[in-house]
């Protein structure tokens, strides 16, 4: 049970490593697209892209918690915490808990905020 536990985390660590690297390529290339303007144009083009990206990803994941999984919110570590102390939390274990979690890290670290594996 130990074994196939940690295969699966494993494989979550290494879905976010991906999809988060896949996320920042994804961002780069659309930044290096522009190439034609004066310099102040060509700047504020690619600050655009880069914000913009990023507000994306940001609010697919803050949408995704606030509107499908609310448990989802947060680190979890308090969560976990206070079931190990024998608290039942509502919701801690899901599947649709422990998704939409994964994914909004994926995001939040595809957008360069600290979190996840950063934070």
């Amino acid at each position: 049970l130990f074994a196939v536990l940690g295969a699966v985390v494993g494989l979550a660590a290494v879905a976010v490593e991906t999809v988060s690297d896949k996320l920042h390529l994804l961002r780069s290339q659309a930044m290096g697209q522009i190439e034609s303007g004066t310099e102040e144009h060509f700047t504020a083009k690619r600050w655009a892209i880069l914000s913009l990206f990023n507000l994306l990803c940001v609010a697919i994941a803050a949408t995704m918690v606030l509107f499908i999984e609310p448990a989802a919110a947060g680190s979890g570590i308090s969560d976990v915490m206070t079931y190990l102390n024998g608290t039942h939390v509502s919701n801690l274990f899901r599947l649709r808990t422990v998704v939409v979690k994964l994914i909004g890290v994926m995001l939040a670290v595809g957008s360069s905020l600290v979190a996840g594996p950063e934070g």
